[in-house]
């Protein structure tokens, strides 16, 4: 038996048995090892030369050559360097990349490297999303590549996702990546989004399902080689019969159906929280009842909070599935911290998740192990402003682990060492917004908006809520009210983005916007106006006639925002209690009615 398998006048033959030519453009992806054993390989040629050398006999010099270099850096927390990462998708791309001349793309997670005279327009001002459009993937079916396999099976087919990230299918979803790119010798925080299977057998592309199909309707072009063979076809075509497939059947690329909620759920389990709210229950029994939830964007406890509060109003709960885009923002995974802890090295607890679940940053990542004081204190949020108070943090792109204590906390550590511990998942979810329409004489309306997230700076954000509450029996006293009122319970700003992504159609009908507390870190106001896309240009409505009444130094209880005169927002002072804020609700229930 021979000793080895193909020879360079194979690898040239079987080429250009599949269509490949002079000028050509061509992605492949390439598994030497399932070739076998290339027979100039006793002449000192390695396989990746043979390889190599045979594809640029055939291209020539007007072609363009592009394989994969993915690194998955942002999915790893690891800075990307396109010159020194190196590619984590077997030994051709890691050579081809090395070699004079050769390019690498600036993404993150699937870079491609490249050479020839088309590189450039490919590799030039790519947007940061790995499969969308206007990708590298979107612009070689705009000029035609070719899509072509070496020795690897057409299950391995990555522009597949690109489809399926434009047209939607329900298997996966975009997810931001935040890290670092090295761009000209200097790190750069970027953030980028890939779209990422749901986690599951169920997910796991199966490309190869229409290999056959594409061989008899002479798509594609199928040539042996040493122990595998050759598979080339057209990114159009390719692209092409991937819409109809999914068109007839969105899992048509999935190995099963399935209810993604429900087996997310049987993945990471369930939290139960042990709750016991009194029928009618006072303000102050439903604060107890809220505050002791871990009320994270979308999380088991913020799901529970908008349930206690339907005990109490009738709420109509909205749903919005973890990916969705709206207005530059995208609903993050669900989060479910199952524990967390920071214990001295001689094993005494120093604080817990159960202790309160500020203690771990939102949307941390799992993480176990003994640690120096300085590596500790690279991940430990306080706030020094107020020393007594464990602040609130949260990472939703950040692929880190990070912990939180107060100030007074921190200062006492002063081991060496330290043993962490958190252990969380992150799973496909839905993000929940509750709503509450009190109807009035005509159908423009007030939007009310109560923010019950984990509370920013060491406050809880129970009181955006009772103030909602405390303002809808003011309203509700009014039989004769003028405007529709619209409150909504939500967990952060991404969620009103996604109430009014959904509800555009309502858009102009708003005639205000109150914000009962304020809804982000960033901007201690909500800010309608700074949304992006369709619905910004209609939320800029004509002045409100009472709106110089609700300046900043007309009440001392109440701030206005300014951002934009033409909307009135309202955010309640932090400090404010229910005794100190009712008088100035009624007051602005007055002015916006009479």
């Amino acid at each position: 038996m021979p000793r080895y398998h193909y020879s360079s006048q194979d690898v040239s033959a079987a080429l250009r048995d599949v269509g490949l030519g002079r000028g050509d453009v061509v992605f492949c992806h390439v598994g030497l090892l399932k070739l076998g054993f290339p027979k100039e390989m006793h002449q000192g040629r390695s396989a990746f030369e043979v390889i190599h050398d045979s594809l640029w006999e055939i291209l020539g010099p007007d072609g363009t050559l592009l394989t994969p270099a993915y690194s998955y850096s942002f999915c790893k927390g690891e800075v990307f360097d396109p010159d020194q990462t190196p590619s984590d998708v077997g030994p051709f791309g890691e050579a081809f990349r090395k070699l004079p001349g050769v390019k690498r793309s600036l993404d993150p997670i699937f870079s491609v490297a490249g050479k020839g005279p088309r590189v450039d327009e490919l590799f030039a001002d790519l947007p940061r999303n790995c499969f969308g459009s206007d990708s590298i993937y979107d612009r070689l079916g705009r000029i035609g590549a070719k899509l072509v396999n070496i020795g690897v099976t057409t299950h391995t087919r990555t522009p597949l996702h690109y489809i399926e990230q434009v047209i939607g299918v329900p298997y996966r979803y975009p997810k931001i990546f935040s890290g670092l790119i090295m761009r000209n010798s200097r790190p750069v925080k970027e953030d980028w989004i890939f779209s990422v299977r749901i986690m599951g057998n169920f997910s796991l592309p199966t490309a190869d399902k229409i290999e056959q199909e594409e061989l008899e309707l002479n798509l594609a072009r199928a040539a042996g080689l040493g122990l595998g063979r050759i598979v080339s076809i057209g990114f159009n075509d390719f692209y092409d019969l991937c819409r109809k497939k999914i068109a007839r059947d969105p899992w048509f690329f999935a190995r099963e159906q399935v209810d993604p909620i429900d087996r997310e759920r049987n993945r990471v389990g369930k939290q139960e929280f042990n709750l016991h709210l009194l029928e009618n229950p006072e303000p102050e029994q439903l604060a107890a009842c809220l505050k002791c939830l871990p009320r994270d964007v979308v999380s088991e406890g913020f799901d529970t909070a908008l349930r206690v509060i339907s005990q109490v109003i009738p709420l109509t709960i909205h749903e919005y599935p973890t990916g969705t885009e709206c207005f530059g923002r995208i609903i993050p995974e669900k989060w479910t911290c199952h524990e967390a802890s920071l214990v001295a090295s001689d094993g005494r607890p120093i604080f817990s998740y159960a202790d309160n679940p500020r203690h771990v940053a939102s949307y941390s990542q799992s993480f176990e192990g003994e640690i120096s004081r300085d590596e500790l204190f690279r991940h430990l949020y306080t706030d020094p402003a107020h020393p007594g108070e464990i602040p609130f943090a949260f990472m939703y792109y950040d692929r880190d682990w990070a912990l939180c204590c107060s100030q007074k906390t921190k200062d006492v550590l002063t081991a060496d060492r330290y043993q962490v511990k958190i252990r969380c998942d992150f799973s496909y979810g839905t993000l929940k917004v509750g709503e509450y329409a009190l109807p009035g004489r005509i159908e423009d309306f007030i939007l009310i908006c109560s923010r019950l997230g984990p509370g920013l700076s060491g406050r809880d954000d129970v009181q955006s809520v009772a103030a909602g509450l405390d303002m809808l029996r003011v309203l509700k006293a009014r039989p004769d009210r003028r405007y529709t009122y619209r409150w909504l319970v939500l967990p952060d700003a991404v969620g009103l983005a996604a109430y009014i992504r959904q509800n555009e159609w309502l858009v102009p009908k708003i005639k205000g916007g109150i914000s009962l507390g304020p809804l982000s870190p960033a901007a201690p106001l909500v800010r309608l106006d700074s949304l992006e896309g369709p619905a910004a240009a209609a939320i800029c409505l004509d002045p409100a006639a009472w709106l110089e009444d609700l300046r900043p130094n007309s009440d001392a209880a109440c701030r206005c925002n300014t951002f934009n005169p033409a909307l009135p927002l309202i955010s309640l002072p932090e400090t404010a209690d229910s005794d100190a804020f009712h008088p100035t609700l009624v007051r602005l229930v007055k002015l916006l009615e009479d």
